[in-house]
């Protein structure tokens, strides 16, 4: 038998149990020859090569167990023996993540969800009508913006109030209004621009039985037994 390992038989020598020496060394005490059955992969006192570090000695070889460096560690992440060592990497920033403010709002992302966006979108009733907006252009604008032939003559609106001028005259004969001869008398009008001046006369100065007024609301009471209206003392 081939022995890698040979002990010398002498009086008060002592041999190491098989199971302290590594599997498959052979080894005697010159009467009894012996075989190693240490693997150091299953849990026996020596670690096995892949779980010690690299290049540090141990049993018949050396570790090979790469351990990172911090700028390739997720930052505030410890490792190492004893924690001792903290990653630096920023995913976040090398990722080159868009600002808060461009992410519509209450959306999370970032490496660990960290990041809440905080743009508000609005609702498609306060964008101009045809108007396209939000993520891809998916949205269109409700609001609808008067013309100008509806706004009242000099009223800036639009945008900053000055994108369009109104052009209506309500006293210049527009369809829209009337003028103000042809509406009751202190009735204002056209957002306040105008008032009416036209003047119902009293029921007393108009014919017995004539309907007047608003959907015939008055009705004449004047029969002719009295001066006639504006002829007092006038005799028939």
């Amino acid at each position: 038998m081939a022995l890698e390992t040979r002990y010398a038989g002498y009086y008060g020598a002592t041999f190491p149990a098989e199971a302290q020496v590594l599997d498959g060394v052979e080894y005697t005490d010159g009467v009894v020859d012996y075989t190693g059955t240490l693997d150091p992969g299953a849990g026996g006192t020596v670690p096995d090569a892949d779980d010690v570090r690299l290049g540090v000695d141990v049993g018949q070889g050396s570790g090979t167990l790469r351990v990172p460096a911090v700028e390739d560690v997720r930052i505030g992440k410890v490792f190492d023996a004893n924690d001792s060592l903290t990653g630096t990497l920023d995913v976040d920033a090398e990722a080159n993540l868009p600002a808060v403010d461009d992410v519509l709002e209450a959306v999370s992302y970032g490496s660990t969800s960290q990041l809440t966006g905080t743009y508000a979108t609005v609702a498609v009733g306060d964008v101009q009508e045809s108007v396209a907006f939000g993520p891809s252009e998916s949205l269109t604008g409700t609001f609808v913006v008067p013309t100008q032939q509806q706004v009242m003559e000099g009223v800036g609106y639009g945008e900053d109030g000055t994108e369009f001028t109104g052009t209506l005259d309500p006293g210049g004969g527009a369809t829209d209004y009337p003028a103000p001869s042809d509406v009751r008398d202190a009735i204002e009008y056209a957002f306040g621009a105008a008032t009416g001046i036209l003047v119902s006369p009293d029921a007393g100065d108009v014919r017995l039985g004539v309907s007047y007024g608003a959907n015939g609301e008055y009705v004449g009471t004047w029969d002719g037994s009295t001066s006639a209206p504006g002829l007092e003392g006038w005799i028939g």
